[in-house]
Protein backbone atom coordinates (compact mmCIF):
# COMPACT_ATOMS: atom_id res chain seq x y z
CA UNK A 1 0.00 0.00 0.00
CA UNK A 2 1.40 3.20 -1.28
CA UNK A 3 2.20 5.72 1.95
CA UNK A 4 0.20 8.97 2.49
CA UNK A 5 1.54 12.14 0.15
CA UNK A 6 2.25 15.30 1.53
CA UNK A 7 -0.54 18.21 0.89
CA UNK A 8 -0.56 21.25 -0.37
CA UNK A 9 -3.62 23.07 -0.76
CA UNK A 10 -3.28 26.02 -2.80
CA UNK A 11 -5.10 29.82 -3.09
CA UNK A 12 -4.68 31.59 -6.33
CA UNK A 13 -4.09 35.30 -7.27
CA UNK A 14 -6.14 37.02 -9.46
CA UNK A 15 -5.96 40.33 -7.57
CA UNK A 16 -9.30 40.06 -5.58
CA UNK A 17 -11.25 40.23 -8.93
CA UNK A 18 -10.09 37.22 -11.22
CA UNK A 19 -9.38 34.73 -8.77
CA UNK A 20 -9.56 30.66 -10.19
CA UNK A 21 -8.51 27.20 -9.05
CA UNK A 22 -7.42 26.37 -12.73
CA UNK A 23 -4.28 29.19 -12.03
CA UNK A 24 -2.70 26.62 -10.03
CA UNK A 25 -2.58 24.16 -12.95
CA UNK A 26 1.04 24.76 -13.49
CA UNK A 27 2.60 24.25 -10.21
CA UNK A 28 0.25 21.68 -9.57
CA UNK A 29 0.94 19.62 -12.63
CA UNK A 30 4.92 20.22 -10.98
CA UNK A 31 4.01 19.39 -7.42
CA UNK A 32 2.11 16.23 -8.67
CA UNK A 33 5.27 14.87 -10.47
CA UNK A 34 7.17 14.95 -7.44
CA UNK A 35 4.50 12.80 -5.40
CA UNK A 36 2.75 15.97 -3.53
CA UNK A 37 -0.62 15.90 -3.59
CA UNK A 38 -2.40 19.50 -4.75
CA UNK A 39 -5.68 20.73 -3.49
CA UNK A 40 -6.75 24.06 -5.62
CA UNK A 41 -8.85 25.98 -3.14
CA UNK A 42 -11.36 28.81 -5.12
CA UNK A 43 -13.40 31.68 -3.78
CA UNK A 44 -15.59 34.54 -4.39
CA UNK A 45 -14.36 37.04 -6.38
CA UNK A 46 -15.10 41.51 -6.11
CA UNK A 47 -18.10 42.13 -6.81
CA UNK A 48 -19.29 39.19 -6.09
CA UNK A 49 -18.06 39.18 -2.67
CA UNK A 50 -15.98 41.04 -0.43
CA UNK A 51 -12.60 40.12 1.50
CA UNK A 52 -14.52 39.05 4.28
CA UNK A 53 -16.13 36.28 1.98
CA UNK A 54 -13.33 35.19 0.73
CA UNK A 55 -11.61 34.37 3.66
CA UNK A 56 -14.34 32.50 4.62
CA UNK A 57 -14.01 30.61 1.48
CA UNK A 58 -11.03 30.06 1.70
CA UNK A 59 -11.19 28.89 5.39
CA UNK A 60 -13.65 26.44 4.31
CA UNK A 61 -11.59 24.95 1.52
CA UNK A 62 -8.58 24.56 4.12
CA UNK A 63 -11.18 23.09 6.82
CA UNK A 64 -11.90 20.30 3.47
CA UNK A 65 -8.54 19.24 3.28
CA UNK A 66 -7.87 18.99 6.54
CA UNK A 67 -10.39 16.91 7.63
CA UNK A 68 -11.15 14.80 3.97
CA UNK A 69 -7.61 14.31 2.70
CA UNK A 70 -7.16 10.70 4.02
CA UNK A 71 -9.35 9.75 2.02
CA UNK A 72 -7.66 11.21 -0.99
CA UNK A 73 -4.04 9.64 -0.49
CA UNK A 74 -2.77 12.66 1.32
CA UNK A 75 -0.97 12.58 4.91
CA UNK A 76 -3.13 14.87 7.17
CA UNK A 77 -0.18 15.54 9.25
CA UNK A 78 1.54 16.91 6.61
CA UNK A 79 -0.45 19.65 5.02
CA UNK A 80 1.00 22.97 3.93
CA UNK A 81 -0.79 25.86 2.71
CA UNK A 82 0.52 27.88 -0.23
CA UNK A 83 -0.94 31.13 -1.55
CA UNK A 84 -0.12 33.43 -4.63
CA UNK A 85 -0.33 37.14 -4.94
CA UNK A 86 -3.92 38.19 -3.67
CA UNK A 87 -3.90 34.33 -2.86
CA UNK A 88 -1.28 34.81 -0.21
CA UNK A 89 -2.96 37.61 1.15
CA UNK A 90 -5.96 35.67 1.71
CA UNK A 91 -4.48 32.72 2.65
CA UNK A 92 -2.72 34.61 5.91
CA UNK A 93 -6.12 36.05 6.59
CA UNK A 94 -7.50 32.89 7.06
CA UNK A 95 -4.65 31.70 9.11
CA UNK A 96 -4.87 35.18 11.17
CA UNK A 97 -8.82 34.79 11.38
CA UNK A 98 -8.55 31.38 12.45
CA UNK A 99 -5.70 31.61 15.42
CA UNK A 100 -7.79 34.46 17.01
CA UNK A 101 -11.12 31.98 16.79
CA UNK A 102 -8.45 29.61 18.45
CA UNK A 103 -7.79 31.91 21.30
CA UNK A 104 -11.76 32.63 22.29
CA UNK A 105 -12.11 31.07 25.23
CA UNK A 106 -15.22 29.45 23.97
CA UNK A 107 -13.69 27.90 21.11
CA UNK A 108 -16.86 26.94 19.06
CA UNK A 109 -17.93 26.33 15.81
CA UNK A 110 -13.69 25.46 15.22
CA UNK A 111 -13.61 22.72 11.86
CA UNK A 112 -9.76 23.50 11.92
CA UNK A 113 -6.90 24.23 13.38
CA UNK A 114 -3.94 26.37 12.58
CA UNK A 115 -1.70 23.73 14.23
CA UNK A 116 -2.97 21.22 11.73
CA UNK A 117 -0.69 23.08 8.65
CA UNK A 118 2.83 22.36 8.38
CA UNK A 119 3.67 25.43 7.13
CA UNK A 120 2.88 28.33 5.04
CA UNK A 121 4.25 29.99 2.05
CA UNK A 122 3.34 32.96 0.34
CA UNK A 123 4.68 33.63 -3.15
CA UNK A 124 4.47 37.64 -4.35
CA UNK A 125 2.50 38.13 -1.02
CA UNK A 126 2.99 40.82 1.35
CA UNK A 127 6.70 40.14 3.47
CA UNK A 128 5.46 42.75 6.35
CA UNK A 129 3.38 39.29 7.17
CA UNK A 130 6.48 37.67 7.85
CA UNK A 131 8.08 40.40 9.76
CA UNK A 132 5.31 40.60 12.10
CA UNK A 133 5.17 36.60 12.99
CA UNK A 134 9.14 36.84 13.47
CA UNK A 135 8.03 39.60 16.26
CA UNK A 136 5.96 36.92 17.90
CA UNK A 137 8.88 34.56 17.57
CA UNK A 138 7.41 32.61 15.32
CA UNK A 139 10.13 30.98 12.28
CA UNK A 140 9.67 33.22 9.51
CA UNK A 141 12.19 34.01 6.29
CA UNK A 142 11.43 35.87 3.26
CA UNK A 143 13.22 34.62 -0.54
CA UNK A 144 13.61 37.38 -2.80
CA UNK A 145 14.28 36.45 -6.76
CA UNK A 146 16.44 38.81 -8.20
CA UNK A 147 15.51 39.87 -11.83
CA UNK A 148 12.01 38.34 -11.46
CA UNK A 149 8.39 40.46 -11.72
CA UNK A 150 5.48 39.62 -9.99
CA UNK A 151 4.32 36.69 -12.79
CA UNK A 152 7.31 35.11 -13.14
CA UNK A 153 7.70 32.65 -10.65
CA UNK A 154 4.49 31.34 -11.00
CA UNK A 155 3.77 31.41 -14.70
CA UNK A 156 6.62 32.28 -16.95
CA UNK A 157 9.10 30.25 -15.58
CA UNK A 158 7.02 26.55 -15.38
CA UNK A 159 5.95 27.97 -18.96
CA UNK A 160 9.94 28.39 -19.91
CA UNK A 161 10.59 24.77 -18.16
CA UNK A 162 14.08 23.59 -17.45
CA UNK A 163 15.39 24.32 -13.53
CA UNK A 164 12.58 26.56 -11.56
CA UNK A 165 13.94 28.10 -8.11
CA UNK A 166 10.53 28.16 -6.95
CA UNK A 167 9.75 25.12 -6.99
CA UNK A 168 12.87 23.79 -5.81
CA UNK A 169 12.06 26.32 -2.64
CA UNK A 170 8.81 25.14 -2.02
CA UNK A 171 9.92 21.09 -2.30
CA UNK A 172 12.83 21.38 0.03
CA UNK A 173 10.43 22.86 2.71
CA UNK A 174 7.60 20.16 2.22
CA UNK A 175 10.83 17.30 1.84
CA UNK A 176 12.37 18.63 5.30
CA UNK A 177 13.68 15.81 7.27
CA UNK A 178 12.59 13.15 4.04
CA UNK A 179 16.26 12.31 2.33
CA UNK A 180 14.57 9.81 -0.06
CA UNK A 181 12.02 12.67 -1.72
CA UNK A 182 15.09 15.18 -1.36
CA UNK A 183 17.02 12.61 -3.85
CA UNK A 184 14.55 12.30 -6.18
CA UNK A 185 14.21 16.13 -6.13
CA UNK A 186 17.71 16.49 -7.00
CA UNK A 187 17.96 13.67 -10.06
CA UNK A 188 14.71 15.04 -11.97
CA UNK A 189 15.24 16.11 -14.67
CA UNK A 190 14.03 19.43 -16.09
CA UNK A 191 10.91 20.03 -17.23
CA UNK A 192 10.43 20.55 -20.76
CA UNK A 193 9.08 24.23 -22.19
CA UNK A 194 6.31 24.38 -23.18
CA UNK A 195 5.91 28.16 -24.99
CA UNK A 196 8.59 29.56 -26.66
CA UNK A 197 10.79 32.49 -25.01
CA UNK A 198 9.58 35.26 -27.70
CA UNK A 199 5.94 34.66 -26.29
CA UNK A 200 6.72 35.10 -23.03
CA UNK A 201 8.80 37.83 -23.11
CA UNK A 202 5.94 39.71 -25.06
CA UNK A 203 3.50 38.51 -22.03
CA UNK A 204 6.02 40.13 -19.65
CA UNK A 205 5.62 43.25 -21.50
CA UNK A 206 2.02 43.57 -21.33
CA UNK A 207 1.20 41.83 -18.65
CA UNK A 208 -0.50 44.57 -15.90
CA UNK A 209 0.99 42.51 -13.12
Amino acid sequence: MDEPKPVVAFITGGAWIIGYKAWGSLLGQELVERNVIVACIDYRNFPQGTISDMVKDASQGISFVCNNIAEYGGDPNRIYLVGQSAGAHIAACALVHQAIKEAETERTGLTWSVSQLKAYVGISGGTNFAAALRSMGAQAEVRLYEGKTHTDLFLQDPLRGGKDELLKDILSVIHAGDPLAQADDTAAPPRRRLVPEILLKLARKVSPF
